[in-house]
């Protein structure tokens, strides 16, 4: 086996280590998520009942409304509890363990021998301590509790549409690939942006830092100058990976957008065909015989 999934498998097993001991937190949070799921498609489920019985079921009463207002509220109140349970247990969770991680990489590197310390430099020490720890942070967040709670409801709902409209749902499923694709080309334009940003930032910071703590030696030398050369370089190479993330960010949302607007009429266009054609309701299921 190569060192590479070796040292995943490792790095999995330590942290599965740090997680176990709030297995209680963990359980509380999936059940949270389940709940969240369920109360996101159940109006999705009811919404062709509800739409259904205004266009056929005659002249509606105030009772109707009233109660289909009441089920929205106490529906989307529990999903908001359930919502905050998942969020702050997970938030907790998250800052635990970055907490511990952080208190053991200084404990760690205040152990180490005096030559890594003059080998090493002192900007990356540095991020190593803020910036890296904030990407593992994000990556626990968006890539471990991200799946356990947008997979199942993706499921939960994509079942819902074909049991409504397989029809519509293959129209959508058509269109899902082409935004997905393009999310995770933009996905990794901007993972490389960030990457070289964080670069940038850690060489600056090393930079300041050098110049900071040698200020005798600069100003002895009258080396001012060169240091403020070097400064404003990274200064410049630091602005230009910013702008880089920026500009990312800026047109993949709206390519996003025309995507989802586009898949949304495409939907809108399709489905009024098969309402009027009579192969689906206005709440979007087949009629019933």
């Amino acid at each position: 086996m190569s060192e590479a999934p070796k040292k995943k498998r490792s790095t999995f097993i330590r942290l599965i280590a740090l997680i176990l001991p709030y297995k209680g937190l963990i359980l509380f949070s999936l059940i949270c998520m389940v709940g969240f799921n369920i109360f996101t498609a159940a109006p999705v489920y009811y919404a062709k009942d509800i739409v259904d019985g205004i266009v056929y079921g005659g002249k509606p009463e105030l009772k109707q409304y009233f109660l289909v207002g009441l089920g929205l509220i106490i529906v989307f109140g529990l999903k908001g509890l359930f919502f905050f349970g998942q969020n702050y247990t997970i938030g907790y969770l998250v800052q635990r363990l970055i907490t511990k991680l952080r208190q053991r990489l200084f404990n760690h590197m205040v152990g180490l021998s005096f030559s890594f310390f003059s080998k090493a430099k002192t900007g990356d020490l540095v991020s190593r301590f803020t910036n890296d720890l904030n990407v593992f942070q994000n990556t626990l967040v968006i890539g471990v509790t991200g799946p356990f709670r947008d997979i199942p409801r993706f499921f939960m709902l994509l079942g819902i549409m074909f049991y409504r409209s397989w029809e519509l749902s293959l129209v959508t499923l058509i269109i899902i690939p082409a935004t997905l694709l393009f999310i995770h080309i933009f996905g990794l334009r901007n993972k490389k942006a960030v990457s070289d940003r964080q670069i940038s930032f850690s060489e600056l910071s090393t930079l300041v830092i050098e110049t900071i703590t040698g200020i005798r030696v600069v100003k002895a030398f009258g080396m001012e100058e060169y240091e403020k050369e070097r400064i404003n370089k990274a200064s410049e190479e630091l602005y230009s990976n910013h702008m880089r993330s920026i500009i990312i960010d800026s047109y993949s949302t709206p390519v996003i957008q025309v995507i989802g607007a586009s898949a949304g009429a495409t939907i809108v266009v399709y489905g009024g065909y098969l309402i009027i054609h009579g192969v689906i309701t206005p709440g979007t299921s087949p009629p019933s015989s």
